[in-house]
């Protein structure tokens, strides 16, 4: 079985990014994102960076963006130093693909996207060499943001697709509830921002280590009952 990944969003201090180190995420994202209130500037972001780099360089640090142009990507990952590029837009498959860095691009399920649809996405930007993209992200949108991703059920079809792919879940994850997604969607890795806060853009240290712990949990109980390899139980 492999190791789920986590990735601890919203990070705005350096204090907050040795916190989670410690807990022991394994991608740190910065926001860039003006509306977001976990946005960071891109001098702040730097000095981020390089705490992070001097404490473990291993750390992947990931740059949220929404509908920004490939130039200012491209600036902000020149001064900041960034692993990845998560897209949370409506970026296209040769926009990824003309980016420095590789990507992560988010699928929103919404309620009104269709099967096929969905199929139709996962199968675009399926990660790959060729396009450019490491891991798709699947989150819920923002009204929904008080279900469980554990609870919707998603089509076959959609979950084997998903299990050929790297793909993150997001959406109202937090320490309470990321052992049973872990269990019942088996995903490469998860990502969390307001699950881990004491208030938006400052983190919890106990609730970040707390997240992580339970992730590690999960991961043992999988062992013990056998790794299904499959998005819905």
């Amino acid at each position: 079985m492999n190791r789920t990944a986590i990735k601890i969003c919203g990070i705005t201090n350096e204090v907050d990014a040795l916190d989670a180190i410690d807990a022991g995420a394994d991608l740190l994202g910065l926001i860039f994102v003006p509306a977001s209130p976990r946005h960071i500037l891109p001098e702040e972001a730097q000095k981020v960076t390089q705490t992070v780099r001097a404490k473990k360089p291993t750390i992947k640090l990931v740059g949220v963006f929404q509908n920004h142009s490939a130039t200012e990507i491209q600036k902000i990952h020149t001064q900041v130093g960034l692993d990845l590029a998560q897209l949370h837009g409506d970026e296209t498959l040769s926009f990824c693909q003309s980016l420095p860095i590789p990507a992560i691009k988010t699928v929103i399920l919404n309620p009104d996207l269709n099967e096929a649809d969905l199929l139709e996405q996962l199968e675009r930007y399926a990660p790959s060499h060729n396009t450019n993209i490491e891991a798709l992200l699947l989150d819920l949108p923002k009204h929904a943001r008080g279900m469980s991703f554990a609870s919707i059920a998603l089509p076959p079809d959609v979950c084997e697709k998903l299990n050929a792919i790297q793909h993150f879940v997001a959406g109202g994850l937090n320490p309470t509830n990321v052992g049973d997604v872990i269990l019942t969607r088996r995903p490469d890795g998860v990502d969390v921002a307001s699950g881990v806060e004491r208030s938006p853009g400052r983190k919890d240290p106990l609730k970040m280590r707390l997240f992580c712990q339970n992730v590690r949990a999960a991961e043992e109980a999988m062992e013990l009952l056998g790794d299904s390899s499959t998005c819905n139980r």
